[in-house]
């Protein structure tokens, strides 16, 4: 995730103003703008929401922009700018790009704790229970329904007619609840890493991220240079597990500062590490090579910076507790607990996290799968380790002008395929998913496994 840098111009208010925001290049424009903090209230108490326009490109752009909902829940669309731009530039030629900070993201008042760091994997709930009490804002009102509200709102006075929604990962969730609060407004979704309202967020954290890690395993068996590079993979990660039942202390530069620091590695942390990994194919494609030399070597180098123990610098943690507590988390099953493995703590972190982080659940209407005939394109990566391709085929059922494209060799979000970059254009040119050629969807491969230090070469 990029990080949100001061403007060079001052944001105008009501007006948009051009500004610059860190490592984006093109021609950028940004504004607040005030919205109610309960939609059944117009006239109560304001929010300010930011928001980052980058005109379209060319000079006959169809009127319909495009509203980029980022993931999370909590990342602020501004910060996701750069690192999306390139997978959407075949659509800005056409279309104009919305990245607006969603109420408790970004810079429209981040719902964020400054959480001491710690060397272990524990999450400090003492000093989370204390920013929770501190805080003056009444979480109940930072949740899906009143994001998608907000969205609304905001296309309503910036005087869009219609709008087309990109969502990726949590943004998809945010997406399916804009089209069922405000179907009339939206001309056509696309679903990147999809996360259904059926399937609660974090009831397994590690159940696809198991199912990938040994999915990797079994490829670098199938291929001659990382099973000649590693021919005892299988071996060499079971004997971390079971070495890591005893917690060890490892010197290392910090990640992030550089400084001298002092970590202390369990089996979570390893695993923590692993699932980080995993999120991307070209990082997936380490993971021999650092079972390997923590196997053999003690060498933590290859993960050190998959190894931050603060999950939530780059997210405000308060926005995604408000938002996972009062939905998903009502969800889990928390009586029965999966046995011990990659992802189980994090799971068992949301709870302990949920458990004093008051705020309102939200209705069981909630969790009602979407019925929707709005044009809308599912996207899901066969290497996908939180957002699995179920989930899109879930969703699917109950959407009656959609297709669930399935890509193969890629991680999560797949959109930053060449492939997929271009079907989502023609998408939008066209709202017809069933004329889209999928063949280039099977044509990625999985990145050539890391076999030495100095890359793909032994």
């Amino acid at each position: 995730m990029i990080a949100w840098m001061a403007l060079s111009v001052a944001m105008a208010g009501n007006e948009w103003t051009r500004c610059y925001p860190h490592h984006v290049s093109q021609e950028a424009y940004c504004r607040t703008m005030q919205v109610p903090v309960n939609h059944a209230a117009p006239s109560g108490e304001q929010l300010e929401l930011s928001m980052v326009k980058l005109p379209a490109i060319r000079s006959d752009a169809a009127l319909d922009p495009v509203f980029v909902l980022a993931g999370g829940p909590g990342q602020g669309a501004s910060d996701v700018i750069a690192a999306l731009y390139p997978a959407l530039r075949k659509v800005h030629q056409e279309r104009t790009l919305i990245f607006l900070d969603q109420r408790g993201t970004g810079e429209s008042g981040a719902l964020q704790c400054e959480l001491p760091e710690t060397n272990t994997s524990d999450i400090p709930l003492e000093e989370l229970a204390a920013c929770r009490a501190a805080m003056t804002v009444d979480s109940q009102w930072y949740q899906s329904n009143h994001l998608a509200d907000d969205t609304d709102l905001v296309r309503e006075k910036l005087g869009y007619e219609l709008i087309n929604l990109y969502g990726v990962s949590y943004g998809t969730r945010l997406a399916m609840t804009i089209m069922r609060r405000h179907p009339n407004s939206i001309r056509s979704a696309v679903l990147d890493g999809v996360a259904p309202f059926q399937n609660p967020i974090g009831g397994d954290f590690g159940a696809t991220a198991r199912q990938m890690l040994e999915q990797v395993l079994t490829d670098c068996e199938a291929n001659d240079g990382c099973s000649n590079a590693f021919p005892e993979l299988r071996v060499e990660y079971a004997s971390i597990v079971e070495r890591l039942n005893d917690p060890q202390t490892i010197e290392h530069p910090h990640p992030r500062t550089g400084k001298p620091t002092e970590t202390v590695v369990d089996v979570e942390v390893f695993w923590g590490a692993l699932q980080q990994l995993l999120y991307n194919g070209q990082t997936a494609a380490m993971i021999p090579y650092a079972i390997h030399q923590i196997a053999t070597q003690n060498d933590w180098s290859p993960v050190l910076g998959w190894m931050d123990n603060s999950p939530f610098s780059d997210i405000p943690i308060g926005l995604y507790l408000s938002i996972i507590c009062a939905e998903d988390a009502t969800q889990i099953d928390y009586s029965t607990r999966p046995a011990n493995g990659l992802g189980v703590q994090t799971t068992t972190q949301l709870q302990e996290m949920c458990g004093v982080w008051n705020t309102t659940p939200v209705g069981l209407d909630f969790f009602e799968p979407l019925q929707s005939d709005i044009p809308t394109l599912l996207l899901s990566g066969t290497l996908d380790p939180v957002t699995p391709a179920s989930n899109g085929d879930l969703a699917l059922q109950t959407l009656g002008n959609a297709r669930h494209l399935v890509v193969s060799g890629t991680a999560h979000n797949t959109i930053q395929q060449p492939c997929v970059y271009n079907l989502v254009r023609d998408f939008m040119q066209s709202t017809d998913v069933q004329s889209l050629d999928e063949s280039c969807t099977t044509e990625p491969k999985r990145p050539a496994f890391i076999l030495s230090a100095t890359g793909t070469a032994p």
